[in-house]
């Protein structure tokens, strides 16, 4: 039933956006073209083909990165994170378009009438939100069933209706007397576990197991059966099944060609001019990196730097005597990482990951921080989480580092493809 609501809820900040935005255009329209309906047609009709894509556009947005619809406080930073992503796909579908024109100073109005009318709607929604929040307050009608001395937690949002040891027979009268919305169970036994399931199925209540775990870590373990044993997995990790890691190569794939395909042919020779004049050398740099599993593999970059006996070993920092003028600029836009476009391809790299550090790092930090080797589970990546919130270049700080890891679990424990097409953008326009 929680569910179903949730899902009402959802329904409700859809239809409150989907009019800001239709409202928001419509009021751009007719700001910049009064008249456009009876002086031209034809243009009216594109700008109504484009409205129908700004709305489309903004529901995929919606399931790909509309997470936090149900907590008061994200909604806002959920409309934002959707509004400035929209605004970058709307630039490159308009900037593909040939032979359609589209004022662009209606396209400022739209976005910032979106901006004041979408605030309208978060207000709204928010204030539903919070008002649904608390009428469900005491909905959640529980019944608890435990054998230890201890019942088991119940947030707040709940109201015990009672508590009994699974076997009292008072248990089964009340849930079929009152009106139960959960039954809380927390035993061993197995013959328990199947009885009340049934019971509360029966009876349309949920069922929520509460096994006693007391686990070394402070992490919430997820729950499952291996037939009919339950077991407790500590981290989630998305890209374990196939189809994710499947689904996450092929989308490395197709972006990293098509980005190769699009910028070598004004790349190649502007790196090969700008070393030429800085000294000249090798035009790629190669070095031996830990990759997924610790596995070795070589990394490639646009040489920024003068050669060095101790390159492998010694990181770089600001200011570093060992960079050339012309490897500082690379540095700066990050072109030097280009190459490693060819690393995706190889499969040593994904686009999105935990970079890469050198094997004296991973050496050194295994050891003092407990998450670091977590990293390692997955493909390192050309950019990253840690990257794109500002946690990138020096390393040589123990804090830095904890932050980049902290950053790179969050990443391994909560990948989606959204998140990844997310992170591109962030890079891009960093």
């Amino acid at each position: 039933m929680n569910d179903v609501r949730g899902g009402l809820m959802r329904l409700v900040r859809r239809v409150l956006e989907s009019v800001s935005i239709l409202v928001a255009y419509t009021a751009a329209v007719w700001i910049r073209y009064p008249n456009l309906r009876s002086e031209n047609p034809e243009y009216y009709d594109y700008y109504l083909q484009l409205g129908v894509f700004v709305v489309l556009f903004w529901w995929i947005l919606d399931l790909v990165f509309g997470a936090g619809y149900m907590q008061v406080r994200k909604v806002p930073a959920d409309f934002l994170r959707r509004w400035g992503i929209h605004i970058g796909g709307m630039a490159l579908f308009l900037f593909s378009l040939q032979g359609y024109y589209y004022s662009r100073l209606f396209i400022v109005l739209f976005y910032a009438l979106l901006l004041v009318f979408g605030g309208f709607s978060i207000v709204l929604y928010a204030y539903l939100l919070r008002k649904w929040q608390e009428k469900q307050r005491w909905q959640i009608r529980t019944l608890l069933l435990f054998e230890g001395v201890e019942p088991p937690f119940c947030p707040d949002s709940h109201s015990v209706i009672g508590q009994f040891k699974p076997h009292d027979t008072r248990a089964e009268e009340l849930l079929k007397s009152e009106k139960i919305d959960e039954v809380r169970l927390q035993s061993s036994d197995p013959e328990q576990v199947k009885k009340w399931f049934a019971l509360a199925d029966r009876h349309t209540a949920s069922f929520v197991l509460c096994p006693e775990l007391h686990p070394s870590t402070a992490r919430i373990p997820t729950l499952y059966y291996e037939g009919s044993q339950l077991r407790a997995r500590f981290r989630r990790e998305p890209l374990r099944y196939w189809h994710n890691r499947a689904l996450k190569r092929v989308f490395d794939l197709v972006v990293s060609f098509g980005l190769i395909l699009l910028s070598f042919w004004w790349v190649l020779p502007l790196v090969w001019i700008g070393q030429r004049f800085s000294g000249g050398g090798p035009m790629i740099f190669k070095q031996s990196r830990p990759g997924r599993g610790e596995q070795a593999f070589t990394i490639y970059k646009f040489r920024s730097m003068r050669s060095s006996a101790d390159a492998s070993i010694r990181e770089t920092l600001p200011g570093d005597e060992r960079v050339t003028r012309f490897g500082r600029w690379l540095r700066s836009v990050h072109l030097d990482e280009w190459p490693q476009l060819f690393n995706v391809l190889k499969g040593d790299m994904s686009l999105v990951g935990p970079r890469p550090h050198l094997w004296v790092q991973n050496d050194k930090y295994r050891e003092i921080i407990s998450d670091f080797m977590f990293r390692q589970t997955l493909r390192p990546g050309i950019t990253g989480l840690a990257q794109v919130n500002g946690l990138h270049g020096d390393v040589s700080s123990d804090e830095t580092i904890r932050s980049r890891v902290a950053f790179d679990v969050e990443y391994v424990e909560n990948w989606s493809l959204g998140w990844d097409i997310e992170i591109l953008f962030r890079t891009f326009f960093l």
